[in-house]
C-alpha cells in the first residue's frame, strides 16, 4: 500500500512537472522563443504522453523507469540549456522573467532572488507584474538573514502563552510544521538529533504547528510519536497561522536560526544541514576552554603591548580568529579583552575609549573598567567627562525597581562618584555618596577609606575621622595622606601637637607586636632550588655564591596587578637593607611574550619607567612547553606575587604569597623575617 502511494505521488509529480509552452504569445520575442524551444518541448510533450500511457509499467518495470529518466534527464538538461541561451539573447523579454522565475521557484533566499534578476534587462525590470514580485521580494527582507526576528506570542499545547522575546540569550530554532505535513515529519529526526547534541550548549527549539482548528489532537499526537521535547505553539489557523504570516512562510517544512541577539542567522536548514551549521555555532565544552584560554592570552598581550596600534592589532585578532556571535558562552574573555583595551585607550586619552566601554557587559570587569577610566580622566583633569559617565553608570544600576538592580556595581559607583566630587571641591556631596557605601559595608580597601576619612575632615566631623585614621595607621593601612590627616584631626579634636609623635609611635609599635605573633604562619624549611639566571644588564646570577646572605626572591610579571602594586613596599625595603647583607632578586618569570629579546625590552622599559632601583633577573623558559619557566616551577609557584626568603645557609625559611596593598604592614612584616635571619649565624 505504502509503495502504491509513493509510486502515485512521484508520478503526479512527473507528470506537473512537464513544463507547458509559454503562453506570453504577444511577447515581441515569443517567435524566437517558440523557434529555438519547438523540438524540446515536443520532446517534453511526447514523453508526458508516454507516461500517461505506461503508468503501470513504469511502477513494475525497473529497467523501463531507468530508461524513463534517463530520457527525462537528458530532455530537462538540454532545455536548460536553451533557457539560459534564451535570457542572455533576449533579456528584455518577459518570457525570460518566467524563466528566471520558474528557476527560483519559491524561495525566499533574497540573495538568491536578486543574483537571479540581476540577469535581466531594464525593461523587464519596469513592468508592472515585475515590480509587484518586487514588492513582495522587498517583504522578504524582514526575515531575511542578518535582520532582526520578528517577535510574536502564542499559546502552547496547555494553552499557555509563550514570547519569542523569552529567549532572548539563546540560539533558537524557530521551525515551522504541522502534523499532517509528511516532509515535516520526514524531517523531525534530523532536528530531534540536534536537539539532543546541543540543549546544553545554549540552544533550544520553538516548534511553531500549523495544524488545523480541528488537528489539535493530531498535534499533540505528533508531538509525542515524534519524541519533540521542546516547546511548542500554535493558534491551529492552519496557513493562516499569524507566526507563519508574520516570517512569510509560505511552505513547510520551515525554520529560522535566531542567535542570542534576537537576530536571523540562517534559515531552513534541512537534514544534516542543521548540525553542521551549529557545530560552527556552538562549540564543544573543550572546545570553547580551547578558545577561551586563547583569547585571554592574547588579552594578557593586549595589557603588556608597548603601542597602542600593537594592542589595536591583538585586539582584532581575537574578534577576527573567534567571532564573538559563536562564542557567547566565554564572554567573559571578551569583555577582559575589551577591558583592557580600554585600559590601553585611555593611557592616550583616546575618546575611544568610552565608546568601548558600553560594550563590556554588566559585571565585576565592567565595573573595574569604569573605576579605571575614571581614575585616568581625573588625572587628565577631565572631572566632567568622568562626571558624565557615573551619572549615567548610577542611573543603569539603580534601575527602575524599589531596590537596586547591581548593588555591587552601584556601590562601586558611588564611591567612585564621591571621588570625582571631591576633585571639584564638592565635599558634601561627595560625603553622601561615599557614606551610602560605607552604611552597606562596601568602603573596604585602604583609598577607599583615606578617601573617607579625607571627607569627614572636610565636612568638620573631625572626631570620626580620627577614629577612622587611627585604626588605620595601626593596622599598617595608613600612606602619607592618612598620616597627615591623622595629625589634623588630633591637633583639630584639641590634643597637644607635642604629644603627636609618641602616638604614632605607640601605634607603629601595637603593628609590630601584632606582626610579630603572626610570624609562624609564613615559615617553612627546605633547601633552596639552585639557580643561574641572568641580569638586564646580561650579567649571570648563581643563586650558590650568595650563600652567607640573606636573599629574597620575589617572582613577579608586568602583567600582575598586585606584583606591581607590591613594589613601592620592596623598593622601601631594598633601599632600607642596601648597606646589609641582605640580596633582593626580583625574578620576571609567566610573561605573555614568548620572544626573548622582546621580553628583555618589555621588562626593562617597565623597570626603567617606574624608577625602580631591581636587581631583576629573567627566568628561563622550558623549552617546547609554552607559558612554562624553569626556576618559577622548581619553587613549586601556583601565584604570583609569592616571595621566598632564604638564609644564609641556602635554606628557605618564608614563603609569602599576594600583596594585601597595606604598605607599613607589609614593610613591617618583612623587616620582621629579614632581622630575624640576619641575627642568625652561619
Amino acid at each position: 500500500m505504502k509503495q502504491l502511494f509513493l509510486s502515485a505521488f512521484l508520478i503526479g509529480a512527473l507528470l506537473s512537472g512537464i513544463q507547458a509552452q509559454s503562453k506570453r504569445k504577444d511577447d515581441p520575442y515569443y517567435k524566437k522563443y517558440d523557434k529555438l524551444f519547438s523540438k524540446v518541448l515536443k520532446k517534453e510533450n511526447d514523453l508526458g504522453n508516454e507516461l500517461s500511457a505506461n503508468v503501470e509499467k513504469l511502477k513494475s518495470d525497473s529497467a523501463y523507469r531507468k530508461r524513463y529518466f534517463s530520457n527525462s534527464m537528458e530532455i530537462s538538461k538540454e532545455k536548460q540549456a536553451l533557457e539560459k541561451e534564451f535570457v542572455q539573447q533576449f533579456p528584455n523579454s518577459m518570457i525570460s522573467y518566467d524563466i528566471v522565475r520558474k528557476q527560483l521557484g519559491r524561495t525566499s533566499n533574497i540573495q538568491r532572488i536578486q543574483q537571479g534578476l540581476s540577469v535581466l534587462g531594464p525593461q523587464v525590470m519596469q513592468n508592472n507584474e515585475v515590480k509587484e514580485y518586487l514588492q513582495e521580494v522587498e517583504k522578504l527582507k524582514v526575515v531575511n538573514i542578518g535582520g532582526k526576528a520578528p517577535l510574536f506570542s502564542m499559546q502552547d499545547t496547555s494553552g499557555k502563552m509563550v514570547d519569542l522575546a523569552d529567549f532572548r540569550g539563546q540560539y533558537v530554532l524557530v521551525d515551522f510544521w504541522a502534523s499532517w505535513c509528511g516532509p515535516c515529519r520526514a524531517e523531525n529526526p534530523h532536528v530531534v538529533k540536534a536537539f539532543k547534541k546541543f540543549s546544553s550548549r545554549n540552544f533550544t527549539i520553538l516548534g511553531v504547528s500549523l495544524d488545523k482548528e480541528n488537528g489539535k489532537e493530531a498535534w499533540l499526537k505528533a508531538i509525542a510519536d515524534d519524541k519533540l521535547r521542546w516547546t511548542h505553539v500554535s493558534d491551529l489557523k492552519f496557513w493562516k497561522n499569524e507566526a507563519a504570516k508574520l516570517y512569510l512562510v509560505s511552505s513547510i517544512p520551515s525554520n529560522f536560526l535566531i542567535d542570542p541577539n534576537g537576530v536571523i542567522v540562517a534559515r531552513d536548514l534541512r537534514g544534516e544541514k542543521l548540525s553542521e551549521t551549529l557545530d560552527k555555532l556552538l562549540p564543544s565544552t573543550e572546545e570553547l576552554q580551547r578558545r577561551s584560554s586563547d583569547i585571554l592570552k592574547l588579552s594578557k598581550m593586549i595589557g603588556s603591548a608597548e603601542t597602542l596600534q600593537e594592542a589595536k592589532t591583538i585586539y582584532d585578532s581575537i574578534f577576527l580568529k573567534y567571532p564573538e556571535n559563536g562564542n557567547r558562552n566565554i564572554g567573559y574573555a571578551y569583555d577582559l579583552s575589551r577591558f583592557l583595551m580600554v585600559n590601553q585607550l585611555m593611557k592616550e586619552n583616546k575618546p575611544a575609549a568610552l565608546q568601548l566601554l558600553t560594550a563590556i557587559k554588566p559585571g565585576v570587569l565592567r565595573h573595574q573598567a569604569v573605576t579605571s577610566v575614571v581614575k585616568k580622566l581625573v588625572e587628565i583633569g577631565s572631572t566632567a567627562d568622568a562626571e558624565k559617565l557615573l551619572v549615567e553608570e548610577l542611573s543603569s544600576l539603580k534601575g527602575n525597581g524599589p531596590g537596586l538592580k547591581d548593588s555591587a556595581g552601584y556601590y562601586t559607583a558611588s564611591k567612585d562618584y564621591a571621588l570625582v566630587l571631591s576633585k571639584e571641591n564638592r565635599y558634601a556631596e561627595a560625603l553622601q555618596w561615599m557614606q551610602n557605601a560605607a552604611d552597606s559595608k562596601s568602603v573596604k580597601t585602604n583609598n577607599e577609606k583615606a578617601l573617607l576619612g579625607l571627607l569627614l575632615e572636610k565636612n568638620g566631623r573631625h572626631t570620626e575621622a580620627f577614629g577612622l585614621y587611627t585604626g588605620m595607621v595601626r593596622e599598617g593601612r595608613g600612606n602619607e595622606q592618612v598620616k597627615t590627616g591623622l595629625k589634623n584631626t588630633w591637633l583639630a579634636t584639641g590634643k597637644k601637637e607635642k604629644a603627636f609623635d609618641a602616638y604614632l609611635k605607640s601605634l607603629s609599635d601595637t603593628l609590630v607586636s601584632q606582626k610579630t605573633s603572626h610570624i609562624k604562619e609564613f615559615e617553612v624549611n627546605y633547601p633552596a632550588p639552585g639557580f643561574t639566571l641572568q641580569d638586564l644588564a646580561g650579567k649571570q646570577i648563581n643563586l650558590e655564591n650568595l650563600k652567607g646572605r640573606v636573599v629574597v626572591l620575589d617572582f613577579w610579571a608586568t602583567w600582575c596587578g598586585p606584583c606591581v602594586g607590591s613594589f613601592p613596599v620592596m623598593q622601601a625595603a631594598v633601599d632600607k637593607y642596601k648597606n646589609q647583607a641582605v640580596n633582593f632578586l626580583f625574578i620576571n618569570s609567566w610573561e605573555t611574550e614568548p620572544d626573548d629579546a622582546k621580553r628583555k625590552t618589555l621588562v626593562s622599559k617597565f623597570i626603567n619607567s617606574k624608577g625602580y632601583r631591581f636587581d631583576v633577573l629573567l627566568d628561563k623558559p622550558i623549552a617546547g612547553e609554552a607559558g612554562k619557566y624553569e626556576v618559577i616551577q622548581q619553587y613549586k609557584v601556583k601565584g604570583i606575587p609569592a616571595k621566598f626568603i632564604i638564609d644564609k645557609k641556602g635554606v628557605v625559611r618564608y614563603a609569602l604569597t599576594g600583596f594585601d596593598g597595606n604598605f607599613d604592614a607589609s614593610l613591617v612584616e618583612l623587616s620582621l623575617l629579614l632581622d630575624k635571619l640576619q641575627k642568625e649565624k652561619v
